[in-house]
């Protein structure tokens, strides 16, 4: 069996499960950081990077995950 086949799965599910909970969280940690202009932000634990595309156009961002 493919290693990858489980995340994937979970991937497509997790979005609908804990979309409301994680967009009001990531609308309070966007807002705890304030102006990111110009700054290098690094992500680890991006998951389905929900919160990556979240971050200041301006900001550079670096988003890692363990999970292929």
């Amino acid at each position: 069996m493919n290693s990858n086949f489980g995340w994937n799965q979970i991937a497509k599910i997790y979005d609908f499960i804990a979309g409301k909970i994680d967009e009001q969280l990531y609308g309070e940690v966007i807002e705890s950081l304030g102006n990111l202009d110009d700054m290098i932000v690094d992500e680890f634990g991006c998951g389905t990077g929900n919160l990556t595309v979240k971050f200041q156009k301006t900001a550079k961002v670096r988003a890692i995950d363990y999970s292929p």
